[in-house]
């Protein structure tokens, strides 16, 4: 699969903005997604049904439904979102979803419990390889965020994405030191992409040069485009073999940056 400057046109611009007042209209305590990360989403998503990377969603930790109702509206027929929760809120997850998509409710499996215990009773196996789009959101202590990372490895499909929440957050530390422990024991199971505006995304090392080549060609004009927030994309190392992108706010600054350098043009 290859990038080459698409774009990701199946989706107007017209919709795409209507989709972002509406996401981003929910509560930021109903476990809701920032502009800037609603607009990757949104990237990423068009990218899987762009190359007709199919299969099912998973968030563990779902708290009122809002980052549930963006990942459902990126269904596609037939496809279902499986949510996890220690406290489940079936009321509100269902009232935050149903006022992005009203059909939504029949694309929810819904699931009250500990994930850590789901994975040890094989509860989750139907959805071994699965889902094609993954949000850890569950329990921020070191031991949780490692066996959910574990879990969601199995579940993904080889070519899905896996998000985790509170990467590089001073609240929740233990979550980027689980994640970099977890890329380091793993190197030939998961790899991250991107990282910035409080998440981290991860993929097959298979898949690696794709989602990079996406961030890379696309990310920032399709993110100002449909959100109008401002990011700049940086690529953190002399070789590739050994880098991911990050991102974050830029204010009036420069689009792009390597190595610490300002520049107007994406890194090659």
């Amino acid at each position: 699969m290859t990038s080459e400057n698409k774009g990701t046109a199946d989706m107007s611009l017209s919709v795409r903005q209507a989709l972002f007042t509406q996401i981003n209209s929910l509560p930021h305590n109903c476990g809701g997604l920032s502009p800037d990360a609603i607009g990757i989403w949104q990237l990423l998503l068009e990218t899987q049904k762009r190359e007709n990377i199919r299969g099912d969603m998973l968030e563990i930790g779902v708290l009122e439904g809002a980052a549930a109702a963006m990942m459902v509206t990126g269904l596609n027929p037939g496809e279902q979102l499986v949510g996890i929760d220690i406290a489940l809120q079936r009321h509100a997850i269902e009232n935050c979803v149903t006022k992005v998509d009203p059909q939504g409710l029949s694309k929810l499996s819904l699931h009250e419990g500990d994930s850590r215990q789901m994975w040890r009773t094989g509860m989750l196996d139907a959805w071994r390889g699965r889902c094609r789009f993954l949000h850890i959101d569950g329990e921020h202590s070191y031991d949780a965020v490692r066996s959910d990372l574990e879990l969601c490895e199995q579940l993904m499909t080889g070519d899905g994405i896996i998000a985790v929440d509170d990467v590089l957050s001073a609240e929740s530390v233990c979550v980027t030191h689980a994640l970099f422990d977890h890329l380091r024991d793993r190197p030939h199971r998961l790899r991250m992409f991107l990282c910035g505006t409080n998440k981290a995304y991860l993929c097959c090392p298979s898949q690696l040069g794709f989602y990079r080549e996406i961030c890379l060609n696309e990310l920032i004009p399709f993110v100002e485009e449909m959100t109008k927030v401002k990011l700049r994309l940086s690529k953190n190392s002399h070789a590739w073999e050994l880098d991911y992108l990050t991102v974050a706010n830029r204010g009036d600054g420069s689009r792009y940056m390597r190595i610490g350098k300002y520049l107007d043009e994406k890194p090659l």
